[in-house]
């Protein structure tokens, strides 16, 4: 109980473990002598408008300045009972401890603070979002979609950057990573801010703690030379394969029109008649074994 003053007037054990003071030391304080400076104006400001009738009730965190020294956070409840016109007032003081919670809640900020801090800095590229919403991209992803800043980004739909084809797909992957699945590294087509397409793979896992609410953090890794690559490497195969191909073709091929050619050699030598059509024939077949052999050597 507290009295229009800010005086003590009655307080049970517990308050006093709180504060670490007897009951006898704070019948002699007011709440001004034990409330932290830093929150005096605003219990002051809270305490007059009760006061004036303004107001019958309020609720705050606020901090005591323990006997000892140390700070401790307390929630207050407080209501004004007594007769306005008469001034016969008092306040009930309903307190609860929090400064565990305060610790905890400062550890999970700082946490936060260092987890955003080295997201900002990984090289590879994270986007960090709420159901498919945008709240986070580090310096790397920023550069991958093209964007100037952070503003550009944050609140759009990550759907927005996937190809339309695949947009269902990425939905459902969310879905199931909101659910606590760790989803393996699928492939997409990321649209950049520019419209250029880019080929990811991407990787998602669910973050309970970050700035205060459950989010999804994916890491994106740039695939498209690697792709590239890849296409390179499949054209050389088949060019290899081709040109095996040509060396069997040429060879299944060369001996039997060098017999011919041989053949016809041999009945021109044997027969007068007719000369002129066996050098047509040789002509053509020579002209035949050149343009052949010349493609079989282009392809490989």
């Amino acid at each position: 109980m507290v009295a229009t003053n800010g005086r003590f007037l009655k307080m049970n054990h517990s308050f006093c473990d709180i504060t670490g003071y007897s009951e006898e030391e704070l019948l002699s304080l007011d709440f001004q002598s034990i409330t932290h400076p830093d929150d005096l104006e605003l219990s002051k400001k809270y305490a007059i408008e009760m006061m004036s009738g303004q107001i019958s009730s309020f609720q705050l965190e606020k901090r005591y300045i323990h006997k000892l020294g140390h700070t401790v956070w307390v929630m207050l409840s407080s209501n004004r009972y007594g007769d306005i016109p008469n001034k016969r007032l008092y306040y009930i003081h309903q307190i609860v401890a929090i400064t565990e919670y305060k610790q905890a809640e400062a550890m999970l900020r700082e946490n936060g603070q260092r987890y955003h801090h080295l997201l900002k800095l990984l090289p590879e590229p994270i986007a960090v979002h709420s159901e498919g919403i945008l709240v986070y991209l580090n310096d790397a992803g920023i550069k991958l979609v093209g964007a100037v800043s952070q503003e550009e980004l944050v609140g759009k739909s990550i759907l927005d950057f996937i190809h339309p084809d695949l947009q269902h797909p990425a939905a459902a992957n969310i879905k199931q990573v909101l659910m606590g699945d760790i989803m393996g590294f699928s492939e997409y087509q990321l649209f950049r801010m520019s419209g250029e397409v880019v080929e990811v793979e991407v990787c998602s896992t669910k973050v309970n703690e970050f700035m205060g609410k459950s989010v999804i953090q994916t890491v994106i890794r740039d695939i498209t030379e690697r792709k590239r690559t890849n296409e390179l490497l499949r054209k050389s195969d088949k060019l290899s394969a081709v040109g095996q191909l040509a060396a069997g073709v040429e060879h299944e091929i060369r001996n039997p029109l060098t017999a011919i050619k041989e053949f016809i050699q041999l009945l021109k030598s044997r027969t007068k008649e007719s000369s002129s059509y066996f050098d047509i024939m040789l002509a053509e077949l020579e002209r035949t074994l050149v343009s052949l052999f010349s493609l079989l050597n282009l392809i490989r």
